[in-house]
């Protein structure tokens, strides 16, 4: 039970270092009024570079809301959308709000590692043994870099003056 309780943090912990990864790399920008609009010029733009978008990374807050507006739209009361237009939402609060980022992740981010993840159990530190105390380590090495920033698209939302003024042209 406890290595799994370890391992899920480890998991948790490579996700957020993942989400880091992609918002602090530099990837080629799209702006629309909003954000359901972003995603799908988002998808486009990367279909255009000659990859498949499977995945769009957004916050928390920008997922319910968006997940709110299209069961409202489709007039089926609250149930699960797996997608928008065929890319699955990720919730990642490292994203920041108004923020989204749509790619294929597989070919985009690349995941580098040093050997698999280990969890290790002691009571050799100090008097842990006579104290009858067991130390948990759980460890991975690695790290996750955006390898092809061409394969992913960064969805941000215009301000509404800018929208507006858009919009008469």
């Amino acid at each position: 039970i406890v290595e799994g309780k370890l391992r899920g943090g480890l998991a948790n912990a490579l996700e957020s270092a993942a989400a880091d990864a992609i918002t602090s790399a530099t990837i080629a920008p799209v702006t629309a009024p909003d954000l359901l609009s972003g995603i799908r010029l988002g998808i486009a733009q990367v279909q255009e570079l000659g990859f498949t978008p499977a995945s769009v990374l957004l916050n928390p807050a920008d997922f319910a809301e968006l997940d709110i507006a299209t069961s409202a739209g489709a007039n089926a009361g609250p149930i699960a959308f797996g997608s928008f237009w065929g890319v699955s939402p990720i919730a990642a609060s490292a994203v920041p709000v108004g923020t989204a980022y749509v790619g294929d992740l597989r070919q985009g981010v690349t995941w580098f590692d040093r050997g698999v993840a280990s969890v290790f159990l002691t009571d050799s530190h100090a008097d842990y043994f006579i104290r009858n105390l067991l130390v948990i380590l759980a460890e991975t090495r690695g790290a996750f870099a955006v390898t092809d920033a061409h394969a992913l698209a960064k969805i941000t939302v215009a301000p509404a003056g800018v929208a507006a003024k858009a919009s008469t042209k």
